[in-house]
């Protein structure tokens, strides 16, 4: 199983809100955005220095003992790792348990992501897994690459 579908199931709607892990948040320093999750969690240092200090990465390919991701999600915590996730009164179903646990003892495997996916039309910008497209083209006229403020879509 790839992270396409821990994304869609599990990331993108109970933990990617406003005031979590999304790109504007970022809370605890963590982005878990479609595109962005794999290169934030496989094997990253937590910010938790207890957890890192344990020896735990975000996510551990293959080993939810070390996945402090893991941790997180089934509240597994020592009292200074902070608390279960996700917060919210949100509790993750045994489904969404189960496939958390699949993807990363099945080795966190990353489906790399296409520029359509992605939603860019120009550059080189990352496919989701920590590796740069080819391109997603190049802007005609007078637009720019990144024009806007937004990365890799053409704007004025």
């Amino acid at each position: 199983m790839y992270l396409n579908e821990l994304q869609k199931k599990v990331f993108s709607i109970n933990c990617t809100t406003s005031s979590c892990h999304s790109a504007d948040r970022a809370a605890g320093n963590l982005v878990l955005a479609e595109g962005l999750s794999y290169t934030q969690v496989v094997d990253v240092s937590p910010d938790n220095l207890a957890a890192k200090s344990a020896g735990l990465v975000r996510v551990k390919k293959g080993s939810t003992d070390l996945s402090f991701l893991w941790r997180k999600l089934t509240n597994q915590l020592t009292s200074d790792e902070g608390t279960l996730m996700p917060q919210a009164g949100v509790v993750l179903d045994p489904a969404q348990l189960d496939l958390a646990k699949r993807w990363i003892e099945g080795g966190a495997l990353c489906q790399p992501l296409d520029c359509a996916t992605l939603k860019k039309n120009c550059g080189t910008p990352d496919n989701g897994c920590g590796t740069p497209l080819s391109s997603c083209g190049t802007c005609s006229g007078a637009d720019t690459c990144g024009g806007g403020g937004v990365d890799f879509v053409c704007g004025q």
